[in-house]
């Protein structure tokens, strides 16, 4: 039964192959042309005593002829299906291979933000240190977001930092936005000098200002910032440069405070 069930098998799988039955097809028309030609020849002036062995010779050509033609068929067909699960395989390993680079991504992204997250950050600047470094970095902090959670409850605080980020990704399409903490940001900008940073970094700034007026909130909105520019020549750490840019952000924000008095 298992015998009958894989000739069956072989049979379907060389009838539904076309490059198969092709081949068939020219085995099949040499052997006729084979045929007729020995039968052209049994019928001239042939001797009798070759006749018989005319006709077995005609016969075993032909059946052999009929059997290597299948079983080469057959193993055509093998290897094309062969090739065809193959190239499926192929296709599911490329796609398994985007549903893991993107379950990556997912894990290293803030779902809240869309931003990545710190330990994406830190990898990434541990990378581009072990290079030939040529990167600033924007360390940003959001403004009185403890004051609007306290007075205003945590809805605000939320739209507050969504708004943020939505500026800051914006600004920075196709850089490495990270979120630190509750409401600390930090952008890795490579091959960009400190004032092309400052540029981007100031236009989000005057954004910011203006979400508080364009949404009608009770509550001021700003951000305080500190750049550290990263040449080819830097000793510093990936943590001595974001406790220097945190620390420019810092006198920023005091520096504020002062002129507001």
């Amino acid at each position: 039964m298992k015998k009958l069930t894989h000739i069956s098998l072989s049979i379907n799988i060389v009838m539904t192959n076309r490059n198969c039955l092709k081949f068939i097809l020219i085995i099949a028309s040499l052997m006729f042309f084979d045929l007729c030609f020995n039968s052209y020849l049994l019928y001239l002036e042939t001797p009798f005593y070759l006749s018989p062995l005319l006709i077995i010779k005609m016969s075993v050509c032909c059946i052999l002829g009929f059997i290597t033609g299948m079983i080469y068929a057959y193993r055509f067909a093998k290897l094309q299906l062969y090739v065809d699960k193959t190239k499926d395989l192929e296709k599911d390993l490329k796609e398994d291979e985007l549903i893991i680079e993107k379950l990556k991504n997912e894990m290293f992204v803030d779902e809240f933000t869309s931003c990545f997250t710190r330990d994406f950050v830190e990898k990434k600047l541990d990378d581009l240190l072990k290079e030939n470094p040529f990167f600033c970095l924007a360390f940003i902090d959001i403004d009185g977001l403890k004051i609007t959670n306290d007075v205003y409850g945590h809805d605000e605080g939320d739209f507050y930092i969504k708004a943020v980020s939505e500026i800051l990704n914006a600004e920075f399409v196709g850089k490495v936005i990270g979120r630190m903490g509750g409401d600390e940001f930090i952008v890795v900008l490579e091959h960009t000098d400190a004032y092309a940073t400052m540029q981007c970094v100031i236009r989000c700034f005057e954004q910011v200002n203006n979400i508080s007026k364009l949404f009608s909130k009770p509550y001021q909105t700003s951000i305080s910032y500190g750049i550290v520019e990263v040449l080819p020549d830097n000793k510093l750490s990936r943590e001595e440069l974001i406790k220097l840019a945190d620390t420019y952000m810092y006198n920023f924000k005091k520096t504020r405070k002062k002129n507001r008095k």
